[in-house]
Formats: C-alpha cells, sequence, structure tokens
C-alpha cells in the first residue's frame, strides 16, 4: 500500500535536491521565528535534527555540515536578541550551548551513515554496472532455488527477461527435464551436509533456453552468506561457437589423420603392387643369371639385373620421401657393431667402385667405440647414398670413407662421417640446392646416371633425425666432401634381430643336414615360383598355400620347421594367419616354429604389426636368393633354444617399445572405426570378420584385453552376419578405443580423440 507514495516521492527527489539551498534556508528561518516567539530554551535542537535527519537523506554530506553550523548560529541567536541586560551568558545561553552540542553530536552520527550508506551505495552500483556489461550470464538463487539476480547476458543467453526470471525457480528455466531431480538433490545434499561436488569449479552441462534448444554452457556456483541469508551466485558462459569450432578443429584433424592414412595406405598399396612384379622380375632374372648363357645373353640378363635394382631403390626412396615429408619416420634403437656396418657398407659398393677404375678407401678410427645403439639401417642408407654418388659422379681417381669420434661423454659418442671423391665438384651458388628434392645440378646428370634427385634430400632428413646435419664442401674440378655427424649411444649388449648384421644371431642346434619343411603363404604365384627356383638345388622341401586360411589348415594338418609368410593376402591376411597359428600351437603345448614375415610394404607399421602377430623375422620383397638362403640357414637347426617372439610368449618387450606400439594400435584402431561401418553398410561381413580376428590377435599383446574381446565379438557376429550386433560392438568399440586413448595416449606424450 506504501508502494504508490514512496513512488511519488522518488520522482520527487530530484526536484527535493535542486531547491535544496532555498528550503534550507526557508525551514531554518520558520523554526527561528517560532523560537523567537515561543522561547524553548534547551529545546531548539530538536527541530533542527529533524531538518537534518531528512538533509542527510536528501544531500551530500557536506551540505549537513553546513547547515549543522547555520543551525547552530540560529540556536545561539535567540538569547542574544532577547537579551535586556546584556548578559549573554546567562542561563540562556548555556542551555542553548548544550542544544548545539547536543545537535552536532547527533549530525555527527548521521554524517557518518550517510557517508558509510553512499559507500555501500556506489559500491552496489559498481557491482550493478560489471553485472551488467559482463559478458557471462550472472544469475543468483536462494536456498529455495529461486532466482533473484537476473542480468542482461542471461536475458540474451537463456531468452527470458528478467521480470519473467526474478522469483522463479531455477530449475524450471535453465535445466533440461532430464537433469532436474540431480540439480534438486545436489542443492539438498549441500544444505544439509556442506558437501561441495560442483562448488568453486569450472564444469560444463547442458542448459535450456527459452525456445526449448539445449545448447553447452561453462558454469560455475559460488555459495554466498549475504546478511545471515544463504545465496548462490551462477556465472555461466555459453560455449556453444568454441564446441563447434573444437569439433571443427577435431573434424579437420581427424580429416588430416584419414588423409595421411589414406596416403600411407596408398604408399603401401603402391610399395606391394611395385614390389611383387618386381620380385619375380629380379628373382628370376637372379635364377635366369645362374644358367648357362651365351656373352650376349649374360650382358642382357646383367643389364635387367642392374635396372631392376636401380627401379627397386627408387621405389625405396620415393617411400622413404613421403615417409619423412608425414613426419612419420621413427628410428630404431639397437645395439650394433658400428666398424661392421660401415665396413660392410663399403664393400656393397666397391665392385661398382672397381668396375670404374676408381679406388674406394676406408679409414675407421682406433679410438671408436666397438659397439654402438641406434639406427644401423637408417645409417647405412645415409652411407650408402654418399658413396653411391660418389661414385657416380668420379670418372677419374678415388673416393675415401672415414670415421672418427669427435666426443665420447656420459654415454654417448659423437662421430663424424666423411665421404670425399676427386669427381668434378659442385659449383658454390648450387651447393645448397644440392639438398633439395627432386634435384640434380645438371640435366644431363639425371640423363647419364639416372635417380629421382632424392637421395640427397632423405639423407639430410635421416642425418638431422640422428642429431646431426649433413654439410658438403666442393670446389669445381677438385671433387667433393660431404662430412655429416651423429649422435649414438655406446653399450656392449647384445644384438638384437631388429638391427641389420646382428639379425638371427641366436643360439642354434647342430645343423640339420636333410634340409627343413618350409610352408610357403603367398597369393602372388610368381613369387611362389620364384622361390620354388631359390630352393631347387637345396636340400630343403616347399610347400605353398596361396591364401592365409590355407596357410593355416596346412599348418595344423602337417609338420613344418619353418613359415615364409606374405602378410598381404586377401581374405584372411598374413597377420591374422600367423595369430592363429600362434594361437592353436599355445592350445596344443607346441613349441613356436619360426614365422618369416613376407611383405612388399617396407614400412615400419608393418614389422611392428607383424612383431605383434607374432612373426620372428621380416624380409622386404623382393627377396634375393642369397637372403632367403641365408634366413634359412639361420633357422636350420631349429628354434626352440630362441627367445620366443612376444606375441607367442606374453613376454613383454621393452617397456618404450610397448608403449610406442600400443599408442600405434589404438590409432589404428580408431581408424578401423570407419572401415567397419563402411564394411556393414556394404554387408561385407567377411571383411569385419578379418578385422575382428585381427584385433582380437593384436589387442592382447598390449594388454587391451577389452577390446580384444570386442574383436572376438565382431569376428563372431560377423560370422553370424548380425547386423544390429555388428553395430553394438563397433559402438562398443569407439568407446573402449576412448578410454584406451585416455589413458596410454597423454602417458605417452601424445593427444588424441576419440573416434
Amino acid at each position: 500500500m506504501f508502494a504508490k507514495p514512496l513512488s511519488t516521492l522518488h520522482s520527487l527527489l530530484p526536484s527535493l535536491r535542486t531547491a535544496a539551498p532555498l528550503l534550507i534556508v526557508c525551514c531554518t528561518a520558520v523554526i527561528f521565528v517560532l523560537d523567537l516567539h515561543f522561547p524553548m530554551g534547551f529545546a531548539p535542537w530538536l527541530p533542527y535534527f529533524v531538518l537534518a535527519f531528512a538533509t542527510a537523506r536528501l544531500y551530500e554530506p557536506r551540505t549537513l555540515l553546513l547547515a549543522t553550523a547555520f543551525w547552530s548560529l540560529a540556536i545561539v541567536g535567540e538569547p542574544l536578541l532577547h537579551s535586556e541586560d546584556g548578559d549573554i551568558f546567562g542561563e540562556g545561553i548555556f542551555n542553548r550551548t548544550l542544544g548545539i552540542v547536543t545537535l552536532w553530536f547527533l549530525s555527527g552520527l548521521l554524517y557518518a551513515d550517510t557517508l558509510a550508506r553512499r559507500g555501500r551505495q556506489a559500491s552496489e552500483a559498481r557491482l550493478q554496472a560489471i553485472m551488467q556489461g559482463a559478458l557471462d550470464a550472472v544469475v543468483t538463487m536462494d536456498r529455495d532455488g529461486l532466482v533473484v539476480q537476473w542480468n542482461p547476458q542471461a536475458e540474451t543467453t537463456f531468452g527470458f527477461t528478467r521480470e519473467e526470471a526474478i522469483g522463479t525457480p531455477l530449475a524450471q528455466l535453465i535445466i533440461p527435464p532430464q537433469f532436474r531431480e540431480a540439480h534438486a538433490n545436489g542443492l539438498r545434499r549441500f544444505l544439509s551436509t556442506g558437501e561441495e561436488r560442483i562448488l568453486r569449479r569450472r564444469i560444463e552441462i547442458t542448459a535450456l533456453h527459452k525456445n526449448g534448444r539445449e545448447f553447452p554452457v561453462e558454469l560455475t556456483v559460488l555459495p554466498l552468506h549475504v546478511d545471515g541469508q544463504m545465496l548462490f551466485s551462477l556465472f555461466i558462459r555459453d560455449i556453444t561457437e568454441r564446441k563447434e569450432a573444437d569439433a571443427a578443429v577435431l573434424s579437420a584433424r581427424l580429416a588430416a589423420e584419414e588423409a595421411s592414412k589414406a596416403k600411407s595406405e596408398f604408399l603401401a598399396n603402391m610399395s606391394h603392387e611395385m614390389r611383387t612384379p618386381l620380385n619375380a622380375v629380379i628373382g628370376m632374372t637372379e635364377i635366369l643369371g645362374q644358367t648357362p648363357l651365351s656373352p650376349e645373353q649374360r650382358a642382357l640378363v646383367t643389364r635387367c639385373a642392374k635396372a631392376g635394382d636401380g627401379l627397386l631403390r627408387m621405389i625405396e626412396d620415393l617411400l622413404l620421401a613421403a615417409k619423412t615429408e608425414s613426419g612419420t619416420l621413427a628410428l630404431a634403437a639397437d645395439p650394433f657393431d658400428l666398424d661392421a656396418v660401415v665396413a660392410e657398407t663399403t664393400e656393397l659398393l666397391s665392385t661398382d667402385a672397381h668396375g670404374k677404375g676408381l679406388s674406394l678407401t676406408l679409414h675407421m678410427d682406433d679410438g671408436l667405440p666397438a659397439q654402438v645403439v641406434g639406427d644401423a639401417q637408417r645409417l647405412q642408407q645415409v652411407l650408402l647414398n654418399l658413396i653411391r654418388n660418389a661414385i657416380k659422379f668420379t670418372t677419374v681417381g678415388s673416393v675415401v670413407v672415414s670415421v672418427a669420434p669427435l666426443s665420447q661423454r656420459d654415454g654417448l659418442a659423437e662421430i663424424l662421417f666423411t665421404v670425399a671423391d676427386t669427381g668434378a665438384g659442385i659449383p658454390a651458388d648450387e651447393q645448397e640446392r644440392i639438398f633439395d628434392r627432386f634435384t640434380q645440378i645438371h640435366s644431363h646428370a639425371a640423363r647419364q646416371h639416372g635417380g629421382a634427385g632424392l637421395g640427397l634430400s632423405i639423407s639430410q632428413q635421416l642425418v638431422e633425425l640422428m642429431g646431426g646435419r649433413l654439410r658438403v664442401e666442393s670446389t669445381v674440378g677438385r671433387g667433393s666432401t660431404f662430412s655429416f655427424t651423429v649422435r649414438l649411444k655406446t653399450g656392449h649388449q647384445a644384438g638384437s634381430q631388429n638391427s641389420p648384421q646382428l639379425a638371427g644371431q641366436v643360439r642354434l642346434r647342430p645343423v640339420r643336414t636333410e634340409g627343413l619343411d618350409i610352408l610357403l603363404a603367398d597369393d602372388c604365384a610368381e613369387s611362389r615360383e620364384v622361390m620354388r627356383l631359390y630352393l631347387r638345388d637345396s636340400p630343403h622341401r616347399l610347400h605353398c598355400a596361396s591364401s592365409g586360411g590355407e596357410a593355416v589348415t596346412r599348418f595344423k594338418a602337417g609338420h613344418y620347421d619353418l613359415v615364409f609368410m606374405d602378410l598381404q593376402m586377401p581374405g584372411m591376411d598374413g597377420y591374422v594367419a600367423a595369430c592363429l597359428i600362434r594361437a592353436w600351437e599355445t592350445e596344443q603345448g607346441r613349441p613356436p616354429v619360426p614365422i618369416i614375415a613376407l611383405s612388399a610394404n617396407g614400412l615400419s607399421e608393418a614389422r611392428q604389426e607383424s612383431r605383434a602377430a607374432g612373426c620372428d623375422d621380416f624380409l622386404t620383397k623382393p627377396v634375393k636368393m642369397e637372403t632367403v638362403l641365408q634366413t634359412i640357414g639361420r633357422y636350420a637347426a631349429g628354434t626352440a633354444e630362441q627367445t620366443p617372439p612376444a606375441a607367442a610368449t606374453g613376454a613383454p618387450p621393452e617397456p618404450d617399445d610397448l608403449e610406442q606400439l600400443k599408442v600405434k594400435f589404438i590409432r589404428n584402431r580408431r581408424r578401423e572405426v570407419a572401415v567397419l561401418q563402411a564394411a556393414l553398410a556394404d554387408n561385407e561381413f567377411d571383411r569385419i570378420r578379418t578385422i575382428g580376428h585381427r584385433i582380437k590377435g593384436l589387442a592382447g599383446s598390449y594388454g587391451l584385453h577389452e577390446i580384444g574381446a570386442i574383436g572376438a565379438q565382431l569376428e563372431q557376429a560377423a560370422l553370424a552376419r548380425n547386423p544390429e550386433q555388428i553395430t553394438g560392438q563397433v559402438a562398443e568399440l569407439i568407446r573402449a578405443v576412448r578410454d584406451a586413448e585416455q589413458t596410454c595416449l597423454p602417458i605417452a606424450g601424445c593427444d588424441g580423440h576419440a573416434a
């Protein structure tokens, strides 16, 4: 009922403030005149205090002080005007002095209260301005969940006006129906126990708009005690745009990964498609060269073999260039004999040098460490590129290879490699450009010597991966010197099968002179024929299977001492076949038979996954007869005393290797989700069964048993041709991969996102 009068008074305040001086003077004059006609003695301070109270509410504090001084003069003036005998220090002045003191005391209290009140008003005004201008929605609710404050950004964010929101339960405004009970339970729990689960934390939840749209928000809730009342302030930010941006970034990242995966698959397929026929060409050329030939025929066969080797090197360079460009090339860390690797590399090219009338010499410093740890294969590749180039572009003189230590401390050796020739030299303005891809200094050089111009570019990238840099010093007409340094750990560990010159150094039984029963699984008829020709004059007996399924069936039905397993086969591939063979051996309690992986895909992922599938060794096609016979020779004594692979025994590999393989396994499974979904759409149940079986076989190697179980369920669902069950298992695979990424990828130093 007081609303209208208060509103009227509030509207009159500006006018009253404008008339402040006149109003004070008029009221003072009225009180003074009354005091003159009706002397009040001690009492005049009382009406002035009433006036002071109103003044304190209407005007600035200093106005109150000025008015109080004026009133004091008015109070003391009355006895002066009425004094008949001139004694101004009588009883009247004494009483009025007491009144003035009382007035000043009470005015002082009003002054202090006014200052405090105006300070609070200013603070509240600033706070209100901040809230009104805040970019986040600021909402306050009481202990009953009713909204008591609702800023403009809250109106924009949720669509409700301030008038609609104030006094309404917050849950009805911005909380989706499915979350309202949890909100009420949380509020009750805090009020009864003080337990804070989401308070004072930044969390992401789903909010509700007035139009019914649900959207993501970031929320912080702070409990407040104001004047004995419990309030909750909510700071809410709409993160729809951020989520959309994150989704766009994730989509772009997944697209980039898919593009990278597609590129890798394309390279692997191209490698397979080129290497498989090249395997037959090189292999049969090698066999043909061992038959009686006329001089002209032998020259033609030699040219054919040389062309095949050149084509193989070009394929390897192109694949390695793509690998380094994508940033997915990883270096091995295996112990090897440095002297042996460099000597073997130089020996491989000695025939080429001597064929041109050049001397090829090697100088090894006595201070070099005997054993180092690193990637012997990549180091050898750099040396081969540099020595081959030196021989290629030198017509008269020599090529000298030198190796010397620069420093050795704390188990780390920095080693300098130098390849110097007496060739034509390189102009100074061309010396930087030679490290660019697809670059050769003279166009006639490309026509005369061939090659894609990738050797030096790849060599530089490999050297940088090994912690060094490739440099050149050259003078036209006086030859060139290429040098690089690498950092290698020093040690005396025994060799591993990943190290080229130490591969296969296992404890062997006495050699079996009667030969081995060898099972070859390869879908390419030419490759099977090449292997038959390789073993034609050996004591070994070759049995062939044209698919992974046939290889598993033959292995279970027969007795074999060695298996050559091609990894890329239609239907059941070599990975799955190797897993099935290892599982069957375990069930039967049989010792593992050596399985040698054959692949035209020379990328490291194929090596790692073949190892995880249970293969003991890895040969990249095209495989020459000498390599095949040497490999068989290493296993000819049987492998019962050889340390079996991790996948066959359950013994874990090195921790660092395991984590890296686990990360790649998880990422590969995430990428397979799209493949599974596409296969399901096309009703390719055999493909789904193969993928499920592969997941089942490989997951256990990394301790990811849940993913392995999902793979088994996928396999069974594909066999039953049950689309609903497959769909459910694909969803389970997405969830399991997401969980594995959250636990494994951060540990391995990588971020990943679930499918």
